[in-house]
């Protein structure tokens, strides 16, 4: 630029004021200088350079517009807007490209290329109707056909009638890994694992922005805490190249986590910010207070957001966490033994075992069985001993609430001759592993007394005959008549004293044995002895009635 000074009364210069030929004189005298209009401000403020109509970040610290990273081979579109649209079609826009490198070359508004020092211009008088431009510096070495870091000064002049100009411009740089038109997306999930399928289930959801995000509820282990991994790896940059995410920052941050009876709550929460190359694609977070207590609860809210190459960030992801202790929701399994009932009598060989299991079964239970609870202690090998020979027995998979089951086990050694005898079986319930819920019970049952000849046990089996047969009824046949003669001697004897005056007395000892049935005499007398009752009353008026048609052949009776 070059500043001097003009004599403008000088008659070479200029004509006096009033004359046409020479007027410079006149112009000057006659212009009068105007103000800006009152909205015709500064970029940013007054008006805005719009780039795919959208107003570019600008620098808070420098005043001007951040450099503007493009993909390359963009088309583009530039226009203007003011802040007072009173002003539209009184402004006028001329826009320039030049290289900002003296040592390399770009191309201009017509595609032509402009080396640096050079100008290439095109007006807009019209902001409704955008200015087109194309950003391709040819680079057949590159895989887009258009050289990656070549830089453009577009610069926008904005000026009115009166000669009132602003002036503002924006570095463009081809760039496709930095370009940035969108925002980033954030996603996460929770890593599920053996952790989350025992101590975690869904409890529904909560909306904010339109958006369902879930709520988990949360059981703490028994060390009092529970650590759970999230995994970010969905998330990611529509302007990222094929085959990246182009996420550069990961920011966590927890809110709310403090205990429900805290007397002092905090509203503040943790940030935790990892970025991509530090392996920020995986992240944990121990989870230590109890929010609920079955009345009250707080939810913690944990969020997401990532942040592009561009320095972009996403709109928040969520997910919402409910900390109960460690027995909460885990009832005790409840399991019934429906049969055999401690007032059932056994005679066979196996005792057959069946049972359901009611409720609490959240981790899957088993049942194990056996003559000996020092037995449900043993390694698996002994205990495959003890199960082969049917001391021992034991469910093969996991049964859940309304299962059924049926074990037995092996009695054949445990019953005595002639007399009775109370067994004890113990059982126990295993929730899961045994950590939550190991529960031992025992019931008694009465076996029946047996001989030890085994077809007399069981007249059935190989090798025992009619003989057998007899030798069983000839058995109940002596003890039927023993004790029948027993009942009726005993009943004779007290109807001969039926006039002493100690018969109430005699009555009395024997129990009322002078007003009962003689066959009910007899099976109270056998069940007395082990039998159970269905035995006790078969054999009783079978042999009763052989009794008394053997003395009508020998004339007895009264």
């Amino acid at each position: 630029m070059i500043v001097t000074t003009i004599d403008v009364e000088n008659p070479s210069v200029s004509q006096p004021y009033g004359g046409t030929s020479m007027p410079l004189l006149s112009n000057m005298l006659d212009y009068q200088v105007t103000p800006y209009p009152a909205q015709f401000g500064i970029a940013g403020d007054g008006f805005d350079l719009m780039v795919n109509d959208q107003a570019p970040s600008i620098d808070t610290v420098t005043g001007a517009y951040t450099t503007m990273y493009i993909k390359s081979n963009s088309d583009m579109d530039f226009s203007f807007m003011t802040a007072d649209s009173s002003l539209e079609g009184l402004i006028i826009a001329d826009w320039t490209l030049t290289s900002t490198d003296e040592n390399e070359s770009v191309t201009g508004w017509m595609g032509e290329i402009i080396d640096f020092g050079e100008i290439s211009h095109i007006q807009q008088n019209n902001p409704s109707i955008p200015t087109p431009g194309s950003f391709c510096v040819e680079d057949t070495s590159s895989s887009t056909g258009c050289r990656i870091g070549a830089e453009w000064l577009l610069t926008l002049y904005l000026h009115d009638e009166e000669g009132h100009t602003r002036i503002t411009h924006i570095r463009l740089v081809t760039d496709d890994a930095l370009a940035d038109e969108f925002r980033p997306e954030a996603s996460m999930s929770l890593i599920e694992d053996a952790v989350t399928d025992e101590f975690l289930t869904m409890d529904g959801t909560k909306t904010v922005g339109g958006v369902d995000w879930p709520i988990y509820r949360v059981r703490l282990t028994d060390t009092g805490d529970i650590s759970l991994s999230f995994d970010p790896s969905m998330s990611h940059d529509a302007d990222a190249p094929d085959g990246e995410d182009g996420i550069e920052m990961y920011e966590w941050r927890v809110f709310f986590d403090y205990p429900v009876d805290s007397s002092n709550p905090t509203l503040e929460g943790h940030e935790y910010q990892i970025p991509h190359a530090a392996g920020g694609d995986t992240w944990s977070y121990v989870f230590r207070n109890i929010t609920s207590d079955g009345t009250l609860e707080n939810q913690i809210r944990l969020e997401l957001i990532v942040y592009d190459r561009a320095g972009k960030q996403s709109e928040k992801a969520r997910m919402y966490f409910i900390i109960v202790g460690e027995d909460f929701g885990d009832d005790p399994p409840v399991v019934a033994i429906t049969s055999p009932r401690s007032t059932d009598s056994q005679s066979e060989d196996l005792l057959t075992i069946n049972g359901v299991v009611n409720s609490g079964a959240e981790n899957g239970v088993m049942i194990e069985v056996g003559f000996d609870i020092a037995t449900f202690e043993l390694s698996p090998t002994p205990k495959a001993t003890k199960k082969s020979i049917g001391k021992y027995n034991s469910t093969t998979t996991a049964l859940g609430d309304g299962d059924s089951f049926t074990l037995t086990l092996d009695l054949s050694d445990l019953y005595l001759e002639q007399i009775g005898v109370q067994v004890t079986i113990y059982w126990r319930i295993v929730e899961g592993d045994g950590s939550r819920y190991t529960i031992d019970d025992s019931f008694v049952i009465n076996l029946l007394p047996r001989s030890n000849d085994p077809c007399v046990n069981n007249p059935d089996s190989a090798g025992c005959g009619s003989s057998s047969g007899n030798t069983k009824m000839i058995m109940f046949a002596v003890i039927g008549i023993i004790a029948v003669i027993a009942i009726v001697g005993v009943t004779m004897v007290l109807r001969g004293r039926g006039k002493d005056d100690d018969v109430g007395d005699t009555v009395e000892q024997f129990g009322g044995v002078e007003q009962m049935d003689p066959v009910e005499a007899y099976v109270q007398q056998m069940v007395g002895q082990g039998y159970d009752e269905a035995t006790a009353r078969e054999y009783a008026e079978q042999y009763y009635a052989a009794f008394y048609a053997q003395q009508g052949k020998q004339g007895g009776g009264n």
